[in-house]
């Protein structure tokens, strides 16, 4: 690699963050459904991993869970 193309190659990773930080800053809400019943283990599991996603990125990640 050229030096010319390191220097471009490095400007565009600098470029990027400047773009993808104010997307990466806003709150996100995802969906999430299975095909078993309400209150089985699969959907206790999934209701679990939901509220620890929240609790571990201090809300900015919520999840909703649709069991079938």
């Amino acid at each position: 690699m050229n030096k010319r193309n390191f220097i471009a190659s490095i400007s565009l990773a600098v470029a990027s963050v400047f773009v993808v930080a104010p997307a990466a800053a806003q709150d996100v809400k995802a969906r999430m459904g299975h095909v078993f019943a309400t209150n089985s283990p699969m959907d206790q599991a999934a209701q679990e991993f939901a509220k620890l996603v929240g609790e571990r990125t201090n809300g900015k990640i919520s999840i909703t869970v649709f069991p079938a």
